[in-house]
């Protein structure tokens, strides 16, 4: 499992290096990802506020060599990561609300990102290549609009 931010910033949320559970998993039985350290179960931490978020979920029978070689290349997320947020004036907070409505949405093509998108184009090549057929692959974008 992978995470890109709209600057472009890529994470490897699965599996993790150091700890965690590690590939393969076991068919045919429960897992909460990203696993263990120890005795404590960890949780993906967000570490940056607002804007899109994309996240490449890659499940397969068999190794995926060339992902394999790429995501070996990426940072992994780690425990001392810090959340990072926007300065902010000191009204600002008087404005947030909680989600209690619905709105049309303006379109149906969501606006272009800032960063790079490589997870996109990772899933793109593996829908094309012949062992990427051999791949469940899910690609989700979750975004934090500007108000």
């Amino acid at each position: 499992m992978l995470s890109e931010d709209d600057t472009g910033a890529l994470f490897v949320l699965f599996p993790l290096r150091d700890q965690g559970a590690k590939n393969p998993l076991a068919s045919g039985k429960r897992h909460r990802l990203p696993g263990k350290a120890g005795d404590a179960s960890l949780d993906w931490v967000v570490t940056t506020a607002g804007g899109r978020e994309t996240f490449l979920l890659l499940a397969a029978r068999d190794p995926l060599a060339s992902v394999e070689e790429a995501v070996a290349q990426l940072p992994t997320a780690r425990a001392d990561q810090r959340v990072r947020y926007a300065p902010l004036p000191p009204r600002a907070l008087d404005g947030l609300r909680a989600v209690g409505g619905v709105a049309p949405r303006a379109s149906e093509e969501p606006p272009a990102g800032r960063g790079a998108h490589r997870l996109a184009a990772l899933a793109e090549r593996l829908d094309s290549s012949p062992e990427g057929r051999a791949v469940w692959r899910k690609l989700v974008v979750l975004e934090n609009p500007a108000p």
